[in-house]
C-alpha cells in the first residue's frame, strides 16, 4: 500500500524553491465512478479532502481528444492539435 499522505522530498515545498504541479489525467477512466464528481460511494477520498482544503482544481465538462489513448494523451499536455 502507498502511503499517499508522505510526498517525496523532491515535492515537498520545503524542499524547493519551485512550484510543483502534478497533473492527474483519467483520460479512459468514467468520471461518473468518481466519488469527486458526484457518484454516491467514496471512490475518491484523498482527492476529495484536496478539494475541500482548496487544494485541487476540478475540470467540469471536459471530454478526451481522440479515441485512444495513445492519441489523446499527447494531445492533452502539449499545443498538438490535428
Amino acid at each position: 500500500m502507498i502511503e499517499h499522505d508522505s510526498l517525496p522530498k523532491y515535492v515537498k515545498k520545503e524542499e524547493s524553491n519551485q512550484n510543483n504541479i502534478i497533473l492527474i489525467i483519467g483520460e479512459s477512466s468514467n468520471p461518473h465512478r468518481y466519488g469527486i464528481y458526484g457518484y454516491d460511494k467514496d471512490t475518491t477520498p484523498y482527492l476529495q479532502k484536496l478539494e475541500d482544503n482548496g487544494k485541487l482544481y476540478k475540470s467540469q465538462n471536459v471530454h478526451s481528444t481522440a479515441a485512444q489513448t495513445r492519441l489523446a494523451v499527447p494531445m492533452l499536455v502539449s499545443f498538438l492539435y490535428s
